[in-house]
């Protein structure tokens, strides 16, 4: 998949009309979680079993840390030895398929000497892996500001940073099947670095594919804590950032995505410009020609998306002219502008009011935020039908799942850490079970990130199962944990 910017337009949405977001989403589904089935035999419910035995946290708690310490650190970009080690992983096609295999073995049963030469040939990039895990931060240098078009921008590096992120995982579970704990976890340092680092990138398919990634390392640590002697990661998972992977950057670009695309359409110029500065501003071909450039059509769409265009501004005058009007803009001032300008005037307040009413929630936990982003989306999808030519009702359902995927990996990795409440609770009270969450007091328990509730938890038998729901949140794929202890 060639991943762009384009992906994540407002103008994509707005030419091709799309009424809820179902292309974002889609893309979603495919990005979001590197470790999922095909959307056809996508279960109802993630079932994990974990075979685990009773630890207590080491006595330095973080002794085992995830991500590097600022000791570990130097200061400088790590996204050209990201770029290098891209360029020292080319191999054959099928060297993925293989390791996409063996990330779905369980250790037992991997073919270790084949996996082994595979992972050694890799060891070049892991070196320019480890040391961009070990800089301080990490740009891209997309030109988003620097193009006319920052959406048509190609981000081929995102597609490899999953490649990347095979290599690591697959070093990873080696590690892991050959016991060697301190190579297991120096190489989840790695991973979530990068995890992080891709992130990063003021764009939130940047923050989808580091997300993926992220998943790719919580594979690992199940299957990590499940050896035998295996230490407590309670306070190791305990001591990763939340949210795990950070949308703040690329939630702020998107919500001045429309000024970047066309900046000649802010809602203090619009209003500024007398009707011969309108004409002079105001392309119909020009702007359709950016919008089809951007979605890749060829020049027999254009004429298509310049009717489709004024058929719109056509509909959606009367409604703009009495929303302004409403507003209090001066009936004279209306009566002289152009309609277009009245139309993109109208669009423009629309896109900040809904725009700001949805973004003000994004930043606050999901349990405590949800309510309001549901309110700010179905206030946005009913613009649709209200003003013909809304953006924002067309772009943003996408942003809502994305921000759902992100809560989905806060939610694994807490859940994670009530498994190692657990083993530490096995360990204080002679090898049994809690038979209720209440009864751990060894360690504060998470809650649910899409609750802001405790986990739901019964015991079944010999077994401790622990019900990462998503109190029915769309793209949210619950997840089930059962613990047994080894005998």
């Amino acid at each position: 998949m060639k991943l762009s910017i384009r992906y994540l337009t407002l103008a994509a949405a707005l030419a091709v009309g799309l009424p809820s977001g179902h292309a974002a989403g889609e893309l979603i589904s495919g990005l979001a979680d590197d470790s999922a089935p095909p959307a056809k035999e996508k279960p109802s419910v993630d079932v994990v079993e974990l075979t685990v035995h009773p630890a207590k946290p080491p006595r330095a708690a973080l002794a085992h840390r995830l991500l590097p310490s600022s000791l570990d650190k130097t200061y400088g970009n790590a996204a050209p030895m990201y770029c290098k080690a891209i360029l020292m992983a080319r191999p054959e096609p099928e060297v993925w398929l293989k390791a996409e295999q063996w990330l779905a073995t369980p250790p037992g049963n991997l073919p270790e000497d084949e996996v082994r030469r595979t992972v050694g040939s890799f060891d070049p990039a892991f070196e320019q892996l480890l040391i961009g895990s070990r800089r301080t931060y990490c740009d891209w240098g997309l030109p988003i500001w620097e193009t006319d078009n920052p959406y048509l921008i190609l981000l081929p590096e995102l597609q490899e940073s999953r490649n990347l992120a095979r290599i690591v995982a697959l070093r990873t579970q080696l590690a892991i099947a050959e016991g060697d704990l301190d190579k297991a976890v120096g190489s989840l340092q790695v991973g979530f670095t990068l995890a992080r680092h891709v992130g990063e990138q003021p764009i939130l398919v940047g923050g989808l594919v580091g997300t993926a990634i992220a998943h790719r390392m919580a594979d690992q640590v199940e299957r990590l804590v499940q050896l035998p002697d295996a230490p407590n990661l309670y306070w190791s998972l305990t001591d990763l950032p939340n949210p795990l992977v950070d949308l703040r950057g690329a939630l702020e670009m998107e919500s001045v995505a429309f000024s970047l695309l066309f900046p000649e359409f802010t809602v203090e110029k619009v209003q500024g410009y007398t009707p011969g500065q309108w004409d002079a501003v105001f392309d119909e071909k020009e702007i359709a020609t950016k919008i089809a450039l951007m979605l890749s059509l060829g020049p027999e769409e254009d004429t298509e998306k310049v009717l489709m265009l004024r058929e719109r501004f056509d509909r959606a005058y009367p409604v703009a002219k009495r929303g302004l009007a409403a507003l209090g803009h001066p009936k004279e001032k209306l009566d002289r502008m152009p309609a277009s300008q009245v139309v993109v005037l109208y669009a423009s307040l629309r896109f900040e009011e809904l725009r700001d009413g949805l973004f003000k929630w994004l930043n606050l936990p999901y349990w405590q935020a949800r309510e309001g982003v549901e309110a700010a989306d179905e206030a946005i999808r009913d613009s649709i039908q209200q003003d013909s030519v809304s953006v924002a009702a067309l772009a943003f359902p996408g942003i809502i799942q994305w921000w759902v995927a992100s809560a989905r990996l806060d939610r694994r990795v807490a859940a994670l850490r009530s498994v190692e409440a657990i083993r530490f609770y096995a360990a204080v009270h002679g090898g049994k079970l809690p038979a209720s969450l209440d009864d751990v007091t060894e360690v504060p328990l998470p809650v649910n990130p899409f609750t802001g509730k405790p986990f739901e938890y019964r015991l079944e038998g010999k077994t401790a199962v622990l019900e990462a729901t998503g109190d029915g949140v769309e793209h949210s794929r619950p997840r089930q944990y059962r613990v047994t202890l080894a005998e």
